[in-house]
């Protein structure tokens, strides 16, 4: 009996296509609809992450500008929005040019909150998005990371560290919120 399975043959160019119709559009609503997925309440389960038209005009918003501020009422899915936009950011960044994302709540569970909320979305990108480096050693390539180590240098409650350099920070808020964090391109959310 042969338990080995079979290798699955990769159309390069079409991961191609995909990865710079991803990297091309700036407001990462391609991106999320077609490799995130989401918890909703009402089917109590994943689904796959369609964004309603206030959330994509926050995509296009976040994706055009240096900085936003935005209000919102509560339950719009703005802070899944914006878990999403900075889980594209991240997987897209160069590694020469990587992203540094604090998130300041106003409790460090509130942020720890939004942290994991980032790294749950991260580690639904298939590996082929991370690099080709992946398929030299025997993972599939079209399916997400098995485990952390994959993508990960650091992966704990406070702080993700990325292998192409990305960091993503949680914190309380405070006067030394911040401390520590870095001068590299710098977000906030939560």
């Amino acid at each position: 009996m042969n338990t080995k399975k079979p290798k699955k043959i990769i159309d390069f160019d079409y991961l191609r296509k995909e990865y710079v119709k991803c990297l091309m559009d700036k407001t990462r609503i391609y991106m999320i609809e077609h490799f995130l997925k989401t918890y909703d309440a009402t089917q109590k389960k994943d689904v796959q992450y369609l964004l309603f038209p206030r959330q994509k005009d926050l995509c296009r918003t976040l994706g055009n500008a240096n900085s936003v501020v935005t209000t919102k009422p509560r339950q719009a899915g703005i802070t899944t929005t914006c878990g999403a936009f900075i889980g594209c950011e991240m997987c897209l960044a160069d590694p020469q040019s990587p992203q540094t994302v604090l998130i300041i709540g106003n409790t460090l569970d509130l942020a720890q909150q939004m942290l994991t909320k980032i790294k749950d979305f991260l580690l639904q990108f298939p590996l082929w998005m991370w690099g080709d480096e992946f398929a030299d050693l025997g993972y599939d390539m079209t399916a997400p990371p098995e485990n952390t180590n994959v993508i990960f240098d650091i992966c704990n409650s406070k702080e993700l560290k990325l292998k192409n350099g990305c960091k993503v920070v949680a914190r309380s808020s405070g006067p030394n919120a911040s401390r520590g964090v870095g001068k590299q391109h710098c977000r906030l959310a939560a």
